[in-house]
């Protein structure tokens, strides 16, 4: 699936040189995310 973000510069930079490894990134990210969820460590995050 082609996704198309708008994301600060910094952060563009940042990930310019592992745009390889984004699948992998936003994987391990949005589990990151579940499990603070699941601790309710980040109770806004939807």
């Amino acid at each position: 699936m082609l996704v198309t973000l708008n994301i600060p510069e910094e952060l563009a930079m940042r990930l310019d040189s592992l745009e390889h490894k984004l699948p992998q990134i936003l994987e391990l990210g949005l589990r990151e995310r579940k499990l603070l969820i699941e601790a309710g460590i980040y109770k806004t995050l939807l």
